[in-house]
This record gives C-alpha cells, sequence and structure tokens, in this order.
C-alpha cells in the first residue's frame, strides 16, 4: 500500500517509510486550491459584542474530573478516583470507583468504555481496564507492564499504544473487544505522544498512529485484524505532528509540524487528498476537531483554525490569546471551544469563528466533548465539582 498526492507521484512505501523530502514533493504537487496561506491579519469579526452562550444544565460528579469523552448517548467523565457515565440531559447512568484512570481520555462505543490506568510513569500500574457501557461494570483489565497511552476502539477490538522501558517507541496492543483475549501487538517506529489519541477507520479496517522516532514523525497504518503494517507516511523533522482525527470513514487528517501544513489523507485510495498551508506547528497531544463539515485544528501560537474537511479550503482563523498546549478542540451544536493551559475555555462561532462569551463555570475546564447538539465541560476545583452542558445563543439581530 502507498500514500500518494492525487494526480501526482507516489510520496510513499509499501512497508517502509519515505524521506522528507518526498513529502515535501508532495505538497508541491497537491491541487493549486489546496496551497493558500491562511491569512493571519484577518481574523474573525470582533467588532461586534459577543453573543452569550447558555449553560442548558449542570450535574454534580463523585470525583474531581480530568477528562471526558461523548457521543449521542450521553457523556462519560474520568478522574484519578473513577468514572461516570451521564445520560444526555445530565442524569447520573452510573459510577464506579476505579482507580488512576483520569491522565487519558476514555475510548467509548455504544458496549464499551476502554480506559488506560497508570500511576505517573510506575511501569507496575499500567493496565488497560474494560467496563461495560450500560452499567459500569468491570468487564476485564489487563496489565501492561508499562505506562500505556491513548486508547481507542473499533473492529470489537481495544486498541492501546505501550511505551517501551526507556521511552523511545511505543508498541500497539490490540485486544478482544469483550473477552480482553491479546489479538496482536506490532512495534511502532517511535513513540505515541500520552494524552494523544489513535484513530480506528471502520472503511479500511486499519489503525492510524503518529510516532515520534527521535525526531522524525511518522504517521503509521495497521491493518486492524492483524497488526500488519499497511505504509505509512513520513511527517519530517523540522517540527511536531499533530495527532491523527477521522472526519469520516475513509478520510482522516493530521497537522505536519515540519511543513506548517494540515494534511487530508484518503485512506481508501492512501492518497493525499488535500494539503492546507497554516505556517503554523503542532502539539502532538492534540488531535484536530472534527464536526459540522469542519476540520479545526490548535496551533502553537494559540490560534484556531478552521478547515473545510472535504477540500482543505480554509474557512476561518481565531486568535485567541492564551497558550494552548495540550489542546483539545471540540466541534459541538454550532460551537468550538477550546480550553486553554490555564483552564479556561474560549468559544467561537462554527460558522464564521466569531467570539462568543463563554460561562464562568467557577472552576478549570478539564475537559471538553460533544453531546448531541451541547458542549459538554468538565469542571474541577468548583463547588461542587460538576459536568456541565452549553448550547449556542439563538440567532438574533445582534449576531
Amino acid at each position: 500500500m502507498s500514500f500518494a498526492p492525487r494526480r501526482s507521484v507516489p510520496i510513499a512505501l509499501a512497508c517502509a517509510y519515505v524521506a522528507v523530502a518526498l513529502v515535501a514533493a508532495a505538497s508541491c504537487a497537491a491541487p493549486a486550491r489546496a496551497q493558500r496561506v491562511a491569512r493571519r491579519d484577518t481574523p474573525a469579526p470582533a467588532d461586534a459584542p459577543a453573543a452569550a452562550v447558555t449553560v442548558a444544565w449542570g450535574a454534580p460528579l463523585p470525583f474531581a474530573p480530568t477528562l471526558v469523552a461523548a457521543d449521542t448517548r450521553g457523556a462519560v467523565v474520568v478522574g484519578s478516583l473513577g468514572v461516570a457515565a451521564h445520560r444526555t440531559d445530565g442524569a447520573l447512568a452510573w459510577h464506579t470507583r476505579v482507580a488512576n484512570v483520569g491522565l487519558e481520555v476514555p475510548a467509548i462505543d455504544a458496549r464499551t468504555v476502554a480506559l488506560a490506568s497508570r500511576v505517573g510513569d510506575d511501569p507496575r500500574t499500567g493496565s488497560v481496564v474494560v467496563l461495560d457501557r450500560a452499567d459500569g461494570e468491570l468487564r476485564w483489565e489487563r496489565a501492561l507492564g508499562a505506562p500505556p497511552g491513548p486508547v481507542a476502539l473499533g473492529s470489537d477490538t481495544v486498541f492501546v499504544s505501550v511505551e517501551s522501558a526507556d521511552g523511545a517507541r511505543s508498541t500497539l496492543h490490540a485486544f478482544d473487544e469483550r473477552s480482553g483475549a491479546t489479538r496482536w501487538s506490532a512495534e511502532l517506529p517511535g513513540r505515541v505522544a500520552r494524552r494523544s489519541a489513535i484513530v480506528v477507520d471502520p472503511a479500511t479496517d486499519t489503525v492510524v498512529t503518529v510516532s515520534d522516532a527521535g525526531g522524525r514523525w511518522v504517521l503509521g497504518l495497521h491493518d486492524a485484524a492483524t497488526g500488519a503494517e499497511e505504509g505509512g507516511l513520513d511527517l519530517g523533522v523540522a517540527g511536531s505532528a499533530s495527532a491523527p482525527a477521522l472526519v469520516e470513514p475513509g478520510w482522516a487528517v493530521v497537522g505536519n509540524g515540519s511543513t506548517g501544513e494540515v494534511l487530508g489523507l484518503d485512506l481508501v485510495g492512501r492518497a493525499v487528498g488535500w494539503v492546507e498551508r497554516l505556517e503554523v506547528g503542532f502539539d502532538p497531544s492534540s488531535p484536530p476537531a472534527v464536526g459540522g463539515g469542519l476540520v479545526v485544528v490548535a496551533d502553537d501560537r494559540g490560534d484556531l483554525h478552521a478547515l473545510d474537511a472535504r477540500s482543505g479550503a480554509h474557512r476561518w482563523h481565531a486568535p485567541l490569546g492564551a497558550p494552548l498546549l495540550g489542546a483539545r478542540p471540540t466541534v459541538a451544536g454550532g460551537l468550538v471551544a477550546v480550553a486553554d493551559w490555564g483552564g479556561a475555555v474560549h468559544v467561537v462561532a462554527a460558522a464564521d469563528g466569531t467570539a462568543l462569551e463563554a460561562p464562568v463555570p467557577g472552576g478549570v475546564a478539564t475537559g471538553l466533548a460533544a453531546v448531541r447538539d451541547a458542549l459538554v465541560v468538565a469542571v474541577r476545583t468548583a463547588e461542587p465539582d460538576r459536568l456541565e452542558a452549553w448550547r449556542a445563543p439563538a440567532p438574533g439581530p445582534e449576531r
């Protein structure tokens, strides 16, 4: 298998990684529409008073939250002392005491909650924990013998990256979602960043990873059923790459810090479908956000950029003026939100990047996710620690 820019020469490989010069050639060969430089002197409109985002509901949490995942069924919140599932109206579905699962975003689907458990870097505490989504009951737990990184679900399988003893590289492990039996393990070319993301594409049954191989960033593809390597893409050495994100089945995106570009990847055709040059850097612990036809990336300057998910066309740019280290932007219900390094939440309109007035949660926002038409925000150091749902302001003359 190989990656190639559409209507151009191959830039990647069959089970080997290409040189960075070939990636640069791919950028030059991409369609002209994808080579625009984002105008940094034309931020989103800000002359009108900011419309206010409203709090739809708030629900107390039985522990201090660290991260949250959500889907159309509700939200799953994790902290150092447990896991809690909430329905779309905020009602608590269940709460399970599981220790040390608050350092990675949980992976959820209709049946399963998968969690990475660790205490700092202590290898004796590394494990993957799987709960039943319906009631929070423990299904199985597997010791890993090393600190785990991000987890993902797909193809009836739990995927987790696990660091080597020296921290130089990661191994991707696949476990049966129901029984916990090992399906396969595959060594990656480098280390997957903690609080990053791995992606499972249902259209190609492929696991997508981004790892740091001693300063060279590599996007890797593995068969979800067997672990066989299916090619990849060299993302260069000049800057960090972002984590990958799935736009829709068959399409993924990744930020290439070596070239300051966002790449739209056709996983079915193994082609670079589009390239948008932003001339910015990326954080390996910050996957792009996807929703409403947009791909939203946070850059290393504290700005948000929205691109068309299918074409890569630049939609808008919103400078936030705050450091976004480890940020995970979220698209939900007409909103784009991101928490900065201090825990403050910045919210803009998904349509044009216009700044909106965010509620003041009275604590530190530690996690954001989308539940149907609402943004859910996990808040700690508050009275009480809680989960809130925010909704976009209703259209009106002031907008």
